[in-house]
């Protein structure tokens, strides 16, 4: 039992560096996905990538079909990303 605290609090320090860090994405960088929208293909995958992707499975299907936008595709993901830092803590 100490053991896995101490790992925990081991995960906890190294992945402490993650609440400082700020994403930029510029406006070049959102046209550049947005060219990148043609070749994007949602297919489905084994079990257990659809089971770790689940999450962002919906997202992605919307992107490919032109149901969201770029900034709408890295919004969701950054509120997931988000979601699961939380839940870690």
């Amino acid at each position: 039992f100490k053991d896995a605290q101490m790992k925990i609090r081991e995960i906890d320090v190294s992945l402490g560096f993650l609440e400082q860090l700020r994403w930029y994405v510029s406006p070049a960088d959102i046209e550049r996905v947005e060219s990148y929208r043609p070749f994007f293909h949602a297919r489905g995958e084994s079990t257990f990538f659809a089971l770790a992707t689940s999450a962002i499975a919906p997202y992605a299907n919307q992107y490919a079909e032109g149901l969201i936008d770029t900034q709408e595709m890295l919004q969701q993901l950054q509120r997931l990303a988000r979601m699961v830092q939380l839940e870690a803590q």
